[in-house]
Formats: C-alpha cells, structure tokens, sequence
C-alpha cells in the first residue's frame, strides 16, 4: 500500500507540473492568437525533407510552396519565404529577404521584416556546419508543412551555438507550432522567437535576447527540448492541454488513505 501512495504523491507532483505547463504563455493578442505550450517532439525531417538550396548559404532565402491555403493573420498565403536566418515569412514584399543579421523584439513596427515566424531569428549560417529541410505531409484537410533547422551552427560563433528546431504550419486549423531540441546564445547578435503580423503592429514574443545581455555567455543554451503553439480557434496544434485538477488529485489521494484505513481496521 506505501508503495501505492508513494506513487500517488509522485503522480499527484508530476500532475500539478503539467497544469503549470499548460497555462497559456502570452496572448491573446490584438489579432487573437493565444500562446501555449505543448509537448516537444521533433517531426525530423532531416532524412526524408527536401534540400531547398540553403545549406551552404550565408543570409539566403528560398521561396517554398506550403502545399495548401495557410491563414496568417487574416491574410491567406500559398508560399513561404525561408530564411537562412531562423524565421519565414509571408508577402511579395519578403521575398529575398533574409533578415541579416539580428532579431527584433515583438512587434516592432517599420522594423524591415514583418509578418514573420520566428523559430530562432539570428545570424545563423548553414555553411557553417548544418542542414535546412522542407516537407509537406499527412493527409488532405489535415497536412503539415514543416521547415526544419538541424544542427545550423551561429555565423559569429560556430562553435558553441549549434541550433535545431522546427517550425510547422497545420491545414484548416492554420495553428502553428514552433519545436525546439535546443538554441544557443552568442554575445554578437540578439535573438528572436515569436511571431509578428504585416506591419508589425502586433505578435507574441516567446523570446528575446539582447547580444549584450550579461545573464548569458557564449553556448548557454537559451531554450531547450520545448514546445509552443499559435492558435485562434483553440485547437492547440492538435494538442490537449488538459489535466487532471488539484481537486481531482486531491480526491484520489483521500480515497487511497481511506483504502488503507480500512484495510487496518479489518485487520
């Protein structure tokens, strides 16, 4: 019975963590994109993506077609333009842009580069050591496009910033989902993780760093094995941010103690 209620109490501590996850991070914004967080797990498309040209490019941008109508900010795109540098963004005006060579705190308007998704915009460089995939998959009305960074090492400092995460866009439910193994400070550039809408009048911020912010040095890792969701409907990327309450916790344990209880008294 010990070995029952120590197991209880574990579940019970392992529980009200999970509740404090699932509080929304930031949001609503003016849009109406709420913040969460979800469950890390990269997809890994590494083998199976496609090489879209920018592995040995420093500041590059590729044009990608997502493979389905994607709703950002009330404004339907067909195509994303991949940055070298962490983010992709949306519009004829972005194409080409790469967003060399530092991040901006969200929303800042007239900034240069708006209507954006940050995974980790800095000066990062694939020739440095690195890959960047694209991949549409799953099934009609349910499909993701998915652009992945692996292993792309900082321009600055190669050495000891080597970043892989995933940004992913969801079919019908135009959520998005930002997952990150790992991300890596640098003393020269700031760093940015959010999104932002087309004049930079509105976003949520998960991150920023200022290249001169003294509570880092060179290869702290910033963020690690998290995850994150933008979402207007509440469909949370898929996700179910629900779990058992306090209360719930609370009863089951009292049940167990009366259990145990009654047990003695029959002895």
């Amino acid at each position: 019975m010990q070995k029952l209620l120590n197991f209880a109490i574990a579940s019970a501590a392992l529980f009200t963590s999970s509740l404090a996850l699932a509080v929304p991070f930031s949001g609503p914004d003016a849009f109406g994109y709420n913040g969460s967080d979800i469950a890390f797990g990269l997809t890994d498309i590494r083998t199976s993506g496609t090489n879209i040209g920018l592995d040995n490019q420093d500041d590059g941008s590729f044009t990608n077609a997502i493979g389905f109508d994607f709703d950002f900010y009330g404004n339907i795109f067909t195509e994303t333009h991949v940055s070298t540098n962490g983010f992709i963004s949306f519009g004829a005006n972005n194409a080409g842009k790469s967003g060399c060579c530092s991040g901006d705190p969200i929303p800042t308007p007239g900034s240069g580069l708006d209507n954006f998704i940050a995974g980790f915009w800095e000066d990062l460089n694939p020739g440095n050591g690195g890959s960047i995939r694209t991949q549409t998959i799953g099934d009609v009305g349910s499909r993701e496009f998915i652009v992945g960074y692996y292993d792309v090492r900082d321009f600055d400092d190669p050495g000891s910033s080597i970043n892989t995460f995933e940004i992913i866009l969801h079919e019908l439910t135009n959520d998005i989902e930002i997952q990150i193994f790992q991300i890596q400070f640098d003393d020269v550039d700031d760093k940015t993780v959010g999104i932002e809408n087309e004049d930079g009048t509105d976003g949520i911020e998960i991150l920023f760093v200022e290249s001169s912010d003294p509570n880092y040095s060179n290869g702290d890792i910033l963020i690690q094995n998290q995850a994150f969701c933008f979402s207007t409907g509440g469909t949370n990327c898929g996700q179910s941010t629900s779990v058992p309450a306090p209360a719930t916790v609370g009863l089951f344990l009292l049940g167990l103690l009366g259990i145990k209880r009654a047990r003695k008294t029959k002895a």
